[in-house]
């Protein structure tokens, strides 16, 4: 493939800040594999839930098979999309009490820290245009 060339060339790391082998997006996929298989070993909160973590590892399988290559984290794109779903659906469908206190929790935590930490743009450094 011609345009592999591109990805594997050894002499474009230097123009590629992002690095090769990023452990940090590795133990994020991992973290959220955990949890999701977590949820599941604890009872699915919906009957769709345990394959909806097998998309996950699936899409994330094309990051770990090609992590060595420059712009892998573009890849790690692809399983990321699901990672919200992992992530929320079991606040989405608490089954106790317990649940949905942790829900509202959950919810009042990020609330505050999206007030604490202030507007986006300058929580990401984007200036605007």
């Amino acid at each position: 493939v011609p345009g592999l060339t591109n990805y594997v060339d050894a002499s474009r790391n230097q123009d590629y800040l992002g690095g090769v082998n990023r452990r940090d997006f590795f133990l994020f996929s991992l973290a959220i594999l955990i949890v999701g298989l977590f949820v599941v070993r604890k009872g699915a909160p919906t009957p769709w839930y345990p394959r909806l973590v097998v998309f996950y590892c699936i899409l994330n399988t094309y990051f770990l098979l090609f992590g060595f290559i420059n712009f892998s984290d573009r890849l790690a794109a692809y399983s990321w999309t699901l990672a919200p779903l992992v992530l929320a659906t079991p606040f989405a469908y608490p089954k106790s009490t317990l649940g949905r206190l942790g829900t509202v929790a959950f919810l009042s935590g990020v609330l505050a820290i999206g007030f604490v930490i202030g507007p986006f743009q300058q929580m990401t450094g984007v200036r605007p245009y």
